[in-house]
């Protein structure tokens, strides 16, 4: 075997072993981390909202990405909220397995529809899977404000 072969077949040999390790591309398999809390917002129709989530990852959990489910903002007033992170390692690699809340929170955007009535209260929900339960915040629309929210 020459060297270009040997190199060949060392490359081709680790590759599967990423791959098999389930982070073979720049990405791990996502999970749900624990959230401990949701900000509170006011927004005008048609603003941008940046409800800031505080997570409780393990210590395996890392890279929070957040993404936003409107479809049932119309017929029921709610906003989903799905926060996940990647998990390269088996939570069993922790020395302590117990989340730990984040001192920042993640913010997740949505837009409040324009022709959204002001009074109007939007519920933001996302599922905590370590409670098994929704936590909750709310979006106040109102006019004449600018978008903000409470510090969590």
């Amino acid at each position: 075997m020459n060297l270009r072969q040997y190199t060949a077949s060392a490359l081709a040999i680790a590759g599967a072993v990423l791959l098999a390790s389930g982070c073979g591309g720049n990405s791990c398999p996502t999970e749900t981390p624990s959230v401990q809390q949701i900000g509170n917002c006011t927004a005008k129709p048609g603003d941008a909202v940046n409800v800031p989530v505080r997570l409780c990852p393990t210590c395996n959990q890392t890279g929070a990405a957040c993404q936003v489910d409107t479809s049932q903002l119309a017929s029921s007033g709610i906003v989903q909220l799905d926060p996940t992170v990647e998990a390269c390692d088996s939570v069993s690699s922790c020395s302590s397995p117990a989340p730990q809340c984040q001192t920042n929170p993640l913010t997740c955007t949505f837009t409040v529809p324009a022709n959204t009535q002001p009074g109007t209260t939007i519920r933001v929900a996302v599922f905590d899977p370590v409670t098994s339960r929704e936590i909750d915040g709310t979006v106040t629309v109102s006019t004449g404000v600018s978008p903000s929210c409470e510090n969590i």
